[in-house]
């Protein structure tokens, strides 16, 4: 049985801590010469505090830009071209299901924010689909709600 991960809280408490006497220590050794200097004590703590803010949330904010990217470039793809790298390689398309026309942008955005909401278990029931259907897959759930349908794209 797997065991469930949980963040350690004394790294968490340490690594803050660690912030914290770096900007006690950065005021302990600039205020002087940030008042001489600039007319403001706190200059260089200011400007340590901004960085240290950045750096704790740098992280998410670049998992955040990679998921945007991918969406974009999935969304982008899939309605003026009806492929992806993936769906390249594998010769399949995505058409609009009345005409076999481009999906359009609306379209893919739908299709593209339903599958990434159904997560594994829309996978799990695509995967599933295959092999219970001898024709090929049936049209999934967000297919239908897009107005759109995978087909195999021609050989070169």
């Amino acid at each position: 049985m797997a065991r469930k991960l949980y963040p350690d809280k004394w790294l968490f408490v340490a690594t803050v801590g660690l912030a914290l006497f770096g900007l006690v220590m950065v005021y302990s050794a600039s205020a002087v010469v940030a008042q001489q200097e600039n007319s403001n004590q706190f200059h260089y703590v200011t400007k340590q505090a901004i960085w240290t803010g950045i750096g704790f949330f740098a992280p998410f904010g670049s998992l955040l830009y990679g998921f945007a990217v991918f969406l974009l470039m999935d969304v982008v793809l899939t309605a003026f071209f009806g492929l992806t790298v993936g769906r390249f390689v594998t010769r399949i398309r995505v058409v609009r299901a009345a005409d076999g026309g481009q999906p359009g942008l609306f379209a893919a955005l739908v299709r593209t924010g339903l599958v990434v909401i159904s997560g594994w278990v829309g996978l799990f029931a695509y995967l599933l689909s295959l092999r219970a259907f001898d024709q090929g897959p049936p049209r999934m759930w967000w297919d239908a709600a897009a107005g759109t349908r995978l087909v195999s794209a021609p050989s070169r």
